[in-house]
């Protein structure tokens, strides 16, 4: 599923940054090799990477409210 996904969603998202074709086609080159998968890719994964991250610090917020709030006897 990747192989048809990531390339669309690279060039959907780097249509919309870029809208000129030859600055298009630059980012693609110098950030991209040149391929709308590896755009995707790295979209799609710092994207999952930023959602995770956020997660894991509202848990962590969470547990160490929790110590405070509640008897820390329990642990």
């Amino acid at each position: 599923m990747g192989e048809l996904f990531y390339p669309i969603f690279g060039y959907i998202i780097l249509f919309i940054r870029y809208p000129k074709k030859e600055k298009r086609r630059q980012v693609l080159k110098d950030f991209f090799d040149d391929s709308y998968s590896v755009a995707g890719v790295q979209i799609v994964l710092s994207t999952f990477g930023i959602i995770l991250l956020v997660f894991l610090l509202v848990s962590l917020a969470a547990v160490i409210y929790s110590i405070f709030v509640h008897d820390a006897s329990v642990l």
